[in-house]
């Protein structure tokens, strides 16, 4: 994947390197670290690549637990300790990043059969500090929803999200707990933007402030506006009523997107016919590069979106969403609804799927905030 510098948490993105090791401690702190801050953030800077790349729906759907739990639980472990490492030499302070990924990893170890962090998480639960047995009750509530594709037991599990989110609106990884399973093991739609939901009503911290302000929120409508580069005709989603819409975040000088074109173009001439259209969002850093790329590749049929903003000149729309890494894409259903975003894989199997679906006419129609100008 190719991306900007940029920061998951207040520290980093993804997961190991051999420093840290599996410690099973008795709460979300660890002991104080002899590393220097930077060591440590240096390390989990390394992991980011070095976990497996598969989407989050995959990591924990039942069918693959087995192989899952076999690529993803020593690199989780070490990512814990990492965070646990550096929480320890923040100290206080321990950042909400770093408690919301700790809380995420934790839970997915549960579900992987780890009997340590399962251990970690009832332990934290009923801790004598509060923001500890915040993360251990929404780590253990994550676990549940993940064990049980139920839409019962998860409507059961979204009421105790609702009387945390409501006794600590501000408690930020509640945020980040509940959009993660309203886009993993939901057992229907209408469980998953209940979850969405949660942040939008009862929570008022800032992590919930900055997502109730995306124009791309998972589970809403969502149009998208601009001028197609090659044809200089305006062109909105909202035309295509009725398709699944793919948005994919791109450029030519990125290898990644190289390497993903073919299937593009091979999953394009293959479901155009059947309801799919395609939309490139190009950040490329001149019209030149764009444009004598498409002159010679006229397999990409479909329109491209062109317009570079700020100090790193890619496509003022990947600003506006927040993408730091291509290829990027996002799946828009029949009914005009964000359906996914996946980074450097292509979700066939969900297009497939939504392609087999027939629109709704009663779906909700875009707010204003979900139309994004070009």
């Amino acid at each position: 994947m190719n991306s900007k510098p940029t920061r998951f948490l207040a520290i980093a993105a993804a997961c190991l390197c051999g420093a840290a090791t599996w410690a099973s401690p008795s709460a979300i702190a660890a002991t104080p670290s002899a590393r220097p801050r930077a060591a440590i953030v240096a390390d989990y800077d390394v992991a980011a690549a070095a976990l497996p790349r598969y989407s989050l729906p995959v990591r924990v759907d039942p069918r693959f637990r087995k192989q899952m739990a076999g690529e993803f639980t020593a690199p989780l472990q070490r990512e814990v300790a990492l965070l646990q490492e550096l929480a320890a030499v923040d100290g206080p302070k321990v950042g909400a990043g770093n408690l919301e990924a700790q809380t995420i990893d934790l839970a997915m170890l549960d579900l992987f059969g780890d009997a340590s962090a399962a251990k970690t998480l009832e332990e934290a639960s009923s801790s004598t500090d509060p923001r500890q047995v915040l993360v251990g009750k929404v780590g253990l509530l994550v676990f549940h929803w993940w064990s049980n594709v139920d839409a019962d037991a998860q409507a059961k599990i979204l009421d105790e999200f609702t009387a945390l989110a409501q006794a600590s609106p501000k408690f930020d990884p509640l945020v980040n707990a509940l959009l993660t399973v309203a886009q993993s093991n939901a057992a229907n739609n209408d469980v998953a933007m209940a979850a969405r939901d949660i942040v939008e009503k009862d929570l008022t911290g800032l992590a919930a402030k900055k997502y109730k302000a995306r124009p791309d929120k998972l589970g809403r409508p969502l149009v998208l506006t601009g001028m197609d580069v090659k044809t200089h005709k305006k062109i909105s989603t909202a035309d295509w009523k009725g398709k699944v819409i793919v948005l994919d975040f791109w450029a030519t000088w990125c290898p990644p997107c190289m390497k993903a074109l073919p299937e593009v173009v091979q999953l394009y001439k293959e479901n155009h016919d059947k309801g799919l259209e395609v939309v490139g969002i190009d950040n490329d850093y001149t019209p030149a590069d764009l444009l004598g790329f498409l002159a010679t590749n006229k397999e990409m049929a479909w329109p491209q979106f062109y317009g570079p903003a700020g100090p790193q000149q890619w496509n003022r729309l990947s600003l506006k969403f927040e993408v730091s890494g291509i290829p990027t894409m996002y799946v828009i259903d029949r009914n005009g609804i964000l359906r996914d975003i996946e980074v450097v894989s292509i979700p066939k199997e969900l297009i497939g799927k939504l392609l087999e679906e027939t629109a709704d006419p009663k779906a909700p129609k875009a707010p204003p905030q979900s139309v994004v100008a070009q």
